[in-house]
């Protein structure tokens, strides 16, 4: 089997997630290079490739590499490539030129360099020149210029990959097809999306971000829409590979389509949902899509189970000062961390240092780059939004709580008859269970959580202190010990009860009102009420 050699370009900081995702499709030898990959593949895995890649830009097939003197060696270069054997001269085609050289500066110069040595090469074969055409030509030649080298090579993909065909219109700078796939990938949205979590972009902007995502959780041939391909336009191409290729991504994206997830965009700006509508309609998804006009600052997840939050918020040039920017920010991370717990939020942003702004522990920070700028996208895993108080922490600690008081009560049978240390132990060891409970309640104890872990050990300490006592009052009252026992404990629950059930209605509103560090504060307080009453019960 003939390997063909490939260089897959993508954005800046996708290499990675790019060279996995070529090997998934087949490609061997893959190698990261600066703004893409190397790597060698069959014809078959090419077309794959073209079809399936969600993360690249061009697929390009290196013809020849030589040295670069100047514009005669370039042309030299050029004309040495037997392009008559690759494609024929009623195709029509044209140069695209990257990349910077001494030896000839004018990439516009270069070019036509190129496409002389090309007609003049087809001039001596066939005696006749094939047409340029820069706007939809049959066949991409790239050039590479790197320093004193030259790399020709043929576009498999014929346009940029990144454009996928629905998106026709869009608002102010939308992020590029390819690096809103990346970006999802780096949330593994892929592996919750077949979880059943639901997506929600609440700037969505034109969308691009739920269209992405629906391609992936629908498992959709992101560039199944594309009528045509560079390859088609080989001499050696394949008709029948492509063919079979494209009813292959049909029958999975009809089985895909079965198990979609609830995906939701919301915007302020009413154009620009009604252009996301249009985008995902031609991208088939007029019906799956919620869009939503809602503020980013007000939206509710209502009845949806935790899922992915991803957004690329604006800065710079859409807000009018540096103070509405931070403020935007510092919102946003209150709002998410009061009203999305228990979802893993993403923030892409070319302002990486507003990013800390949203008071939020960050679980992973990925470079990358939107374009030519530098740009962020920060991670905040479930159990760190809202001060690591989502659902999931809140059904830890329950579990914490069940598993101490069942501990407890094992304690209790085995102490219960050493009644002159049963009160000391009792006290220590329902201390140690509390800490270690709350503890377990969240990983990322923040210093508001370590402040209800004080409290409720005081509570704690002071409730069997307060058992103890009134059972030695029974005693110097002539009572024997089981007497001693039910009286004092009688004497003692209904003061208990009285105090904890008054601050554990408090912890309630605190944690209803409050946003992360004033939850993170109730949440510990009220397990550690919860737990202390029961210990106290039993």
């Amino acid at each position: 089997m003939t390997l063909l050699p490939l260089f897959v370009t993508c954005p800046r900081g996708v290499e990675p997630l790019l060279k996995a995702e070529l090997e998934r499709l087949g490609a061997q030898d893959c190698g990261e290079r600066p703004g893409g990959v190397s790597s060698q593949a069959s014809r078959e895995t090419a077309y794959r490739i073209c079809l399936w890649s969600r993360l690249a830009s061009r697929v390009l097939m290196p013809l020849s590499r030589f040295e670069l003197k100047d514009a005669d060696s370039l042309y030299a270069g050029a004309q040495a490539v037997d392009w008559p054997d690759l494609f024929a001269v009623q195709r029509r085609f044209a140069i695209e030129v990257a990349g910077r050289s001494a030896a000839v500066t004018h990439t516009h110069y270069a070019g036509l360099k190129v496409k002389d040595a090309i007609a003049d090469r087809f001039r001596a074969a066939c005696g006749e020149r094939p047409n340029v055409d820069t706007e939809t030509p049959d066949i991409r030649v790239h050039l590479h210029l790197d320093r004193d080298h030259a790399t020709l090579s043929l576009d498999l993909g014929g346009d940029a990959l990144h454009r996928r065909g629905y998106r026709t219109r869009a608002m102010e700078a939308p992020l590029k097809e390819t690096l809103a796939a990346a970006l999802l990938l780096r949330m593994d949205w892929p592996a919750r999306a077949a979880e059943g979590l639901p997506f929600w972009d609440p700037m969505c902007g034109s969308g691009t971000l739920v269209i992405e995502a629906a391609l992936m959780a629908a498992d959709i041939a992101p560039n199944g829409q594309r009528t045509r391909f560079g390859f088609e336009a080989w001499e050696d191409h394949i008709p029948a590979v492509l063919t079979r290729l494209r009813e292959e991504a049909i029958d999975r994206g009809r089985e895909g389509r079965k198990q979609l997830p609830r995906l939701i965009g919301s915007d302020t700006d009413g154009r620009a949902l009604r252009v996301a509508r249009d985008n995902a309609q031609r991208a088939g998804f007029g019906e799956a899509i919620e869009w939503r006009q809602a503020d980013a600052l007000a939206v509710l997840p209502d009845d949806l189970p935790p899922g992915v939050l991803l957004t690329n918020p604006p800065y710079g040039e859409r807000l009018s000062s540096e103070s509405d920017i931070i403020k935007l920010y510092s919102l946003l991370g209150a709002h998410w961390a009061r009203a999305f717990g228990g979802w893993q939020a993403g923030l892409f942003t070319g302002r990486p240092d507003l990013a800390p702004r949203l008071g939020l522990r960050a679980h992973a920070i990925h470079a990358l780059y939107n374009g030519a700028l530098p740009a962020k996208l920060t991670v905040i895993e479930q159990r760190v939004v809202g001060a690591g108080l989502g659902q999931d922490s809140i059904e830890k600690g329950k579990l914490a709580s069940y598993l101490g008081a069942a501990l407890v009560v094992v304690f209790m049978f085995v102490t219960y008859g050493l009644f002159g240390l049963f009160a000391n132990i009792a006290v220590l060891f329902n201390v140690a269970m509390i800490f270690g409970l709350l503890s377990l309640l969240n990983a990322t104890l923040t210093l508001p959580g370590i402040a209800g872990v004080v409290l409720t050990v005081g509570i704690a300490v002071d409730s069997n202190v307060l058992i103890y006592e009134r059972i030695r009052e029974e005693v110097r009252a002539g009572r024997t010990a089981i007497m001693a026992i039910d009286a004092g404990f009688a004497r003692a629950l209904a003061t208990i009860m009285d105090s904890n059930i008054t601050t554990f209605i408090a912890a309630a509103v605190l944690f209803y009102i409050g946003t992360g560090p004033v939850r993170g504060f109730a949440v510990t307080l009220g397990i550690g009420i919860v737990t202390t009453v029961f210990t106290a019960f039993t």
